[in-house]
Formats: structure tokens, C-alpha cells, sequence
């Protein structure tokens, strides 16, 4: 069985591999989701890394895919040593696993070490070999490479860095070939960051509208780059409203149906009109 480990992507500075490591398998309800639009357990797509060869940093979406990184695929063959105590019940288990017919199995009981299958995958090995060992059998295995894995220099690629300080967002504001994505990307994630202290309950909350100039500019030129067609971005827009405490203006935006984001909706339409500004958790209970 080939397992997948990692995603190799090229720096857009320097051009060499690092490695990005993948998170799968996390349940969509265990993750808090914040009116902001922060995910606590995992990193947004967008964010910002920083290249383990050269140091520079840049957006994950342009950091080149080069490919999966993947362990060999293996084969293993098994010899049975001993046939333990139970005779009987270890010929059945090999007719059963390996297909034998009834003198093959006689054959490899009385002749000693035999071979006793070639070439299986993991799961039939262990299968076999359990099953065997259950009966008080004694098996030795014997692995090989039988598919390349992914060439060795990726293994020793490094892994990219998160680059989320502010400095390094707001240097990447000004890299060249910015598009209007890269910049929603990098204006969101400061956003983020400027709330984080405030996802501690013991912070008191303080309105976008009172923050200072960097803030405020970059939460202005955030809601005029956010589409409101896209029906999450016109909820994101609604919420940056809400959190300068523009309450009017966040429930124009609010109206009309969100789709699959009603349950985010029906939140925020709820804020709004309770007239709370500060950011806020949203759980699984939002969703049902």
C-alpha cells in the first residue's frame, strides 16, 4: 500500500522543494469557526510560509506543486518456521489465507522453514502473519521495495515555515504581481491577527472604528476588495460592518439567502441586531 506523507512545493523565490505537510481526515464539526472567518485547528488555504532554503515568504498559493511526496511500495514474503502446537488449526489457516490445497499445506508443515507466500501487501501480511501467531505459529517476513518511492533529495527538503508576523504580512502587501486574491488573502489574514488577543475572553473587546490608523485602513481597503456576489465574502464584509460596529450596514448585507453559509448567516443577522460587535466563536450548534 503506497501512503501519501507529503506535498512537495517549489519556493517562487529560489525555485527549490520544501515540504508542506497535509492535514486530512479533521471533522468539519470539530472545528470553531469564528465570525471573522479564522479556523482555530488548521491554517486558512491562504496563508503566508516562509521557504526553509531561502527564508523568503509568500502566499501558499504560489508555492509551485511539484508532486506527492510517497513512501516505497513494499511486498512481503513469509516463511512459517514452527507450526506450534496446534497442527490442525494452523493447516486450516493456511488453506483459508494462502489458498494452498491440502498436500501443499501438509508439505510446508512437515519439511521444516517453508516459504509460504510471496509478494503480499501490508495488509494481507499482517493478516496471514496474525492469524498464524493467533494459532501459536512462529513466521518470519522478509520486505521488499518493489514500486520506487519519491526521489530521496525530497525527504531531505525542508519544511515551510508559517510567516504570519504582521511585518510579514504587511511586506507582502507590496510584493510585485500581487493580484486582487493575493491581496484579499494577505489583508484577511491581518485582519485575523489584529483580533486574535480578542478570542480570549478575559480581552476586553475594542470596535474596529477605535483602532488605530493600520487597522482601520486595512479592514476599509479589505471590504472594498471582498465580493459581495460570493456569498462568504459578503459575509466576511458584513462582519468587518458589524465589528466597526455599523450595524445598519452589516444588515443590508445580511439580507437575502447565503445557501450553504445560512447557519453562519442566521448568526451574524442575529449580532446585528442584539448590537454586538465583537468577534465571535461559532460551533457545531450553529450548523444543525
Amino acid at each position: 500500500m503506497t501512503s501519501v506523507v507529503e506535498l512537495i512545493v517549489a519556493c517562487p523565490h529560489c525555485g527549490l522543494p520544501n515540504r508542506h505537510s497535509q492535514l486530512a481526515g479533521l471533522s468539519y464539526w470539530l472545528v470553531r469557526f469564528w465570525s471573522d472567518g479564522w479556523r482555530d485547528p488548521i491554517p486558512p488555504p491562504n496563508a503566508l510560509y516562509r521557504c526553509g532554503v531561502c527564508g523568503a515568504a509568500a502566499l501558499r498559493a504560489q508555492f509551485a506543486d511539484l508532486g506527492q511526496l510517497k513512501m516505497a511500495e513494499m511486498a512481503y514474503d513469509v516463511d512459517l518456521l514452527a507450526s506450534g502446537p496446534d497442527r490442525v488449526k494452523v493447516m486450516q489457516v493456511l488453506r483459508r489465507l494462502t489458498g494452498a490445497d491440502l498436500s501443499q499445506a501438509l508439505s510446508w508443515l512437515q519439511d521444516g522453514p517453508s516459504r509460504i507466500a510471496t509478494g503480499l501487501r501490508l495488509d494481507d501480511r499482517e493478516r496471514l502473519t496474525g492469524a498464524l501467531g493467533a494459532m501459536g505459529a512462529v513466521c518470519s517476513i522478509h520486505a521488499r521495495e518493489i514500486a520506487p518511492g519519491s526521489p530521496a533529495a525530497w525527504f531531505a527538503a525542508p519544511a515551510l515555515q508559517d510567516a504570519d508576523d504582521v511585518e510579514t504580512l504587511r511586506a507582502q502587501l507590496h510584493a510585485p504581481g500581487l493580484d486582487d486574491e493575493g491581496e484579499t488573502a494577505l489583508r484577511l489574514a491581518l485582519y485575523q491577527h489584529w483580533n486574535a488577543p480578542f478570542r480570549e475572553a478575559s480581552v476586553t473587546w475594542l470596535p474596529g472604528d477605535q483602532r488605530d490608523g493600520a487597522q482601520q485602513d486595512n479592514a476599509r481597503r479589505l471590504a472594498s476588495l471582498l465580493r459581495e456576489h460570493d456569498d462568504y465574502e459578503r459575509l466576511l464584509k458584513a462582519n468587518l460592518a458589524r465589528e466597526r460596529s455599523d450595524h445598519a450596514s452589516a444588515s443590508i448585507l445580511l439580507t437575502g439567502d447565503f445557501g450553504d453559509y445560512e447557519p453562519l448567516a442566521a448568526r451574524l443577522r442575529l449580532l446585528v441586531e442584539t448590537k454586538q460587535s465583537a468577534v465571535a466563536v461559532f460551533g457545531p450548534s450553529d450548523f444543525e
